[in-house]
């Protein structure tokens, strides 16, 4: 997590990448980003930490981030929103899935619609094939 906050520190990010920045480095948790997908239908997701084990940030870090599995690297991370934006709705209503294709790598955000009508922030994963801690 230290890693992401490092290498973005001083970059110049929108205020939804710097949002997902500062949620997977640690730094904040429970941010909202507000996009307007490609329906133009105005979204607020909530990007949470949550937990190794569990969904969220810090489980996508320890399950994706630099592995051999669903791997995206720091370069990755920052693509959260677009691929919000642009992608394509899933059709389970409890899960929604984005998926994007960038360049010739699919990715995918997953958020998960709780009772209360928000939105929050599960997974982050892609089927990009690299070695693992190449970023």
């Amino acid at each position: 997590m230290a890693e992401i906050g490092e290498y973005y520190n001083d970059k110049e990010l929108t205020s939804e990448q710097r949002a997902v920045v500062d949620v997977f480095s640690g730094k904040a948790d429970k941010l909202p980003i507000k996009i307007t997908d490609s329906k133009g239908k105005p979204r607020k997701i909530i990007m949470r930490q949550g937990g190794e084990n569990g969904a969220g940030s810090k489980h996508s870090i320890y399950r994706h981030f630099g592995t051999r599995t669903n791997y995206y690297g720091i370069d990755d991370v920052i693509r959260i929103p677009e691929i919000i934006k642009t992608g394509t709705r899933g059709q389970d209503n409890s899960v929604v899935k984005y998926e994007k294709r960038i360049g010739d790598d699919i990715y995918t955000v997953t958020t998960r619609l709780k009772s209360n009508g928000e939105e929050s922030f599960t997974n982050f994963y892609t089927n990009k094939k690299t070695t693992a801690g190449n970023n």
